[in-house]
């Protein structure tokens, strides 16, 4: 059986002002009457409807005043509405806004909910109130709107409706006949659309029926024959030859909802138990243009998008998948995606003082996302981070600790180049000399400083973490020449160098000079 928890917010007014004139419609005892009996049938035609398949929970939230209106059209869309005056609706950001403006918080969290239901006043013309508007429902799943635009606007959409499907109408007479068809419609196009976008079969227009596909409309029953069908997908050409056109399967609702979309995680992978296993995690609801999991690089993935932005679940193709949260996702495309730090190799766990996330690139080298405790976010690796995890106490257990920035390049005044990063407790550097070889058996051959480095370091390539004559670890002072004396190759490193260096370090760290080029 499909579940769906369902949340009905109902405003007891709305308080709007749109095109310069203010709407301040009042619930009237009559319409507040028939919510609970819409729903009640709306909820009882699904399951009969799915034969028992789907079952709906619902949660009501009472909310003062809506405040926000933000999509409406002066002129009608339709031309039988010309008369109607405006159409206007409620967008999941109106509505999260007005929540947040009459309670003052909004403790809905994602995955709460499969579907948000919002409810306000529908009185047009009564005394004492200025309806002249005309409002339509409005049904959709936000998250759809990726495959035809990524705009910011619908990133927010997405966000404030919590990953649920979304449907705004207002409270009438309307909601109890035809069996809560008015729910029904504008329901069914947030659950179409979220399915549709699975590549289940669809039919044009959702719940809008085709009108060549001849479906009857009732005195006593309305489009519920068309409505019944579709959400047993079964829907068909009503004259010969009763051409399939689809509809909502059963494989459809065993597939999961939009808070728990069980079957869809891991969809076009070879071990999709990995990727649902990974999604155990929580970290957002799959996205992209049919949501699948798809190639990159030595790998897959699959899109995810979180309240706080967008993420995934990534299995490298050695195994083992992981789930990447926003914070640490971003920091991960920064720095190039896995053409620049490859594969996690680790799930986010605690080291020393704050978190760390492995990754392992094609060409073998490994390097970490890190997290301290503080909240600072960055990334260390190449032969940093070999010189990083090979100092006294381990990487970030010893006095070093988490990194303070990212890894940028100085050059001296003789013009050798050094990559740098700052920790809480010390410092890494290493040199680059030429002829410069790096990756998997030489795959990119011998590289002279100059045009050529510098354009490979402005790419962002992983060039700086295959040197073959790169190595220190040390604190500011004495210990950096106790720290040369160890290694044998830094014979090649001046004395003045590693001091003026030393002295950089601590006087310019923050310049803007010294900006993470990589």
């Amino acid at each position: 059986m499909s579940k769906w928890n369902c949340l009905i917010i109902i405003f007891d007014r709305c308080n709007l002002i749109l095109d310069g004139k203010r709407y301040t419609d009042q619930l009237t005892p009559a319409e507040e009457a028939n919510i609970a009996p819409g729903f009640s049938a709306f909820s009882k035609f699904v399951n009969a409807s799915t034969k028992g398949k789907v079952s709906l929970s619902t949660t009501t939230l009472k909310v003062p005043e809506l405040r926000f209106m933000s999509s409406y059209q002066s002129k009608p869309v339709d031309p039988k509405d010309a008369k109607k005056g405006m159409v206007a609706w409620a967008t999941p950001e109106d509505v999260y806004q007005s929540v947040m403006a009459s309670l003052g918080s909004w403790s809905i969290r994602w995955g709460d909910y499969d579907s948000i239901f919002v409810v306000q006043p529908w009185t047009i013309g009564s005394a004492g109130l200025d309806s002249a508007y005309h409002r339509k429902g409005l049904g959709y799943f936000p998250a759809a709107a990726y495959t035809n635009n990524n705009s910011r606007a619908v990133i927010k959409a997405e966000q404030v409706a919590f990953g649920a499907t979304y449907a705004w109408f207002g409270a009438s007479a309307n909601l109890t006949i035809e069996q809560g068809a008015l729910i029904t419609h504008e329901w069914l196009h947030g659950v179409c659309q979220f399915y549709m976008h699975y590549q289940y079969p669809i039919p044009p227009g959702e719940s809008h029926q085709n009108p060549a596909w001849k479906y009857p409309k009732s005195a006593t029953d309305g489009w519920n024959a068309f409505y019944r069908d579709l959400l047993s997908g079964n829907v068909r050409d009503q004259f010969p030859p009763n051409t399939y056109r689809g509809g909502i399967t059963n494989d459809a609702w065993d597939a999961g909802t939009p808070s728990a979309p069980r079957y869809l995680i891991g969809n076009g992978s070879a071990v999709p138990q990995e990727f649902i296993n990974a999604w155990g995690a929580k970290p957002g609801c799959p996205i992209s243009l049919n949501r699948r999991v798809h190639g990159w690089g030595e790998g897959d993935v699959q899109d995810m998008v979180a309240p706080d932005g967008r993420c995934a679940i990534m299995r490298p193709a050695s195994g083992g998948t992981y789930a990447i949260p926003p914070q640490f996702w971003r920091k991960f495309l920064d720095h190039g995606g896995v053409t620049g730090i490859g594969y996690p190799v680790s799930n986010i766990h605690r080291w020393g003082p704050g978190v760390i996330m492995d990754f392992k690139h094609s060409s073998g080298w490994r390097c970490g996302v890190m997290q301290s405790d503080a909240g600072a976010l960055h990334v260390v690796r190449g032969n940093i981070w070999k010189a990083y995890i090979a100092t006294q106490g381990n990487g970030a257990t010893s006095y070093l600790g988490y990194p303070k920035g990212e890894e940028y390049i100085w050059t001296n005044a003789k013009g050798n180049r050094y990559h740098v990063q700052q920790f809480d407790g010390g410092y890494c550097w290493a040199q680059a000399f030429s002829p410069y070889k790096y990756g998997n058996n030489n795959q990119w051959g011998d590289q002279e400083d100059g045009k050529e480095l510098e354009t490979l370091i402005n790419q962002a390539h992983p060039m700086d973490a295959q040197h073959e004559h790169t190595e220190l670890c040390c604190q500011p002072g004495a210990n950096m020449h106790t720290a040369r004396q160890d290694y044998s190759y830094y014979k090649n490193m001046e004395q003045d160098d590693a001091a003026v260096l030393a002295e950089r370090l601590v006087a310019v760290m923050d310049e803007p000079t010294l900006a993470d080029k990589n």
